[in-house]
């Protein structure tokens, strides 16, 4: 019996659309932010507050004319999983204590043009503090990116309905830390920006993240998408 001949290895091809990326979690580490700014890509970056390096990132981000998010911690459906304590936007707690936090994160990275949700997978479905989270964002301007953390997710919607910009992630593409992983998720990504005209996605400020957007950093530019700012993608 013979060998089954291999799969063939996806050749990049030329695609068009548009594509933004956004890069979460930033505010521990500057090196894997620097790295992903050195692709000279133009992401946006999605910092967390009270992080060792949020304000140099917030900083480094600017100077670079990137565009810089606030990361909103927001509550996730398993507590045991929530990573950023009494930081994180609760959902049993009034309006009036959600939105002070909110702004507390607001004034803590001054010069953010929007935000997303960090975890949140419960917040972004509870209506009451989906409403009280995008009030402060509507008086204050900025816009919100559903980060898609729950198919049950209201976030997008009512941002709409409440007059605040609004869009949501596609596709998460580095689930896996295998840089080849990430690569083909990149790609997938292309094609659906292709198929729909424009597409989000969501990656992360992780060391092989930043290795696989720097070695295949000359193809993607080359693929016929074209990258943009978060901010040229909202409704």
């Amino acid at each position: 019996m013979k060998d089954l001949p291999e799969e063939p290895v996806e050749e990049p091809r030329q695609y068009q659309g548009k594509l933004a990326v956004i890069v979460d979690d930033c505010g521990a580490d500057m090196t894997t932010v620097r790295a992903l700014l050195n692709t000279g890509l133009p992401f946006s970056y999605a910092i967390l507050p009270d992080k060792e390096f949020s304000s140099d990132i917030l900083e480094m981000v600017k100077s670079r004319g990137k565009a810089p998010m606030l990361h909103l911690p927001m509550e996730p459906l398993s507590r045991s999983a929530m990573s950023e304590g009494n930081r994180t936007i609760m959902t049993n707690t009034s309006a009036a204590t959600q939105q002070a936090l909110v702004r507390k994160h607001l004034q803590s990275l001054p010069g953010v043009i929007g935000v997303n949700n960090h975890q949140g997978s419960k917040a972004t479905a509870d209506k009451a503090t989906m409403k009280a989270v995008l009030q402060v964002l509507k008086k204050e301007n900025v816009f919100f990116v559903d980060s898609r953390t729950n198919s049950a997710s209201i976030a997008r919607d009512m941002a709409k309905q409440m007059g605040v910009a609004t869009a949501r992630n596609d596709i998460f593409l580095d689930n896996s830390s295998n840089v080849e992983d990430i690569r083909k998720q990149i790609y997938k990504a292309f094609a659906m920006a292709e198929k729909n005209g424009s597409a989000i996605a969501i990656c992360h400020a992780r060391k092989n993240t930043a290795k696989c957007w720097q070695m295949y950093a000359e193809d993607f530019k080359k693929s016929g998408i074209t990258f943009v700012p978060v901010n040229k993608l909202l409704y």
